[in-house]
């Protein structure tokens, strides 16, 4: 397994990025989105622009009032992070029009958690929804799986906070990937 963080800034500079890093395009490429940006457009071409030069990677986000690389915060910028596994399969799952995100989090494990999840990684609309109550949906169908991930967030109520999966933003509900095999690498 191995990790690389960068800002996104545009297509050319992500491209000749992913080349430097030779990051490979696979369906075990899970890319995270961590956007101060809050225009829903922008987070699209982000979305497109990563899609089309990594057509088979999974890729999930969340808008952050702060997103940290190289231990500085930063609220004025995308963080992408490409993780590459090499045999740990990855499993996807959004759920939109949340009403109740403890039943959003039972939804969640049911649709994801397997034998073989070690790690379930986790955003959900944080302006909209109780944290606790989503984590508590997921441990009542699997508690011994962990979960990572966080609450999108907005700077202090002044943007709409959403999370996105693939090509869909989506701003009341949760998205989730879990990681699956034995061992994770």
């Amino acid at each position: 397994m191995k990790t690389f963080n960068t800002y996104f800034t545009n297509q050319e500079n992500l491209q000749e990025y992913i080349a430097i890093n030779s990051i490979v395009d696979s369906s075990s490429l899970l890319i995270q989105i961590f956007s101060c940006v809050y225009k829903e457009e922008y987070i699209a071409y982000v979305i497109v622009t990563l899609t089309n030069l990594l057509p088979r990677a999974i890729i999930i986000g969340a808008t952050s009032d702060g997103a940290i690389k190289d231990s500085l915060v930063s609220k004025e910028s995308i963080v992408l992070s490409f993780t590459q596994f090499n045999v740990t399969a990855l499993k996807l799952f959004a759920v939109n029009h949340v009403q109740d995100y403890f039943e959003a989090g039972v939804l969640m494990a049911q649709k994801l958690i397997a034998t073989t999840t070690k790690v379930l990684i986790a955003f959900a609309n944080g302006s909209l929804g109780c944290g606790d109550n989503y984590l508590k949906g997921i441990a009542s169908i699997h508690s011994n799986v962990v979960v990572a991930g966080g609450l999108a967030s907005d700077t202090v109520g002044h943007n709409k906070s959403f999370v996105f999966a693939q090509e869909y933003i989506i701003f009341h509900g949760a998205v989730g990937v879990a990681l699956n095999f034995s061992t994770l690498c």
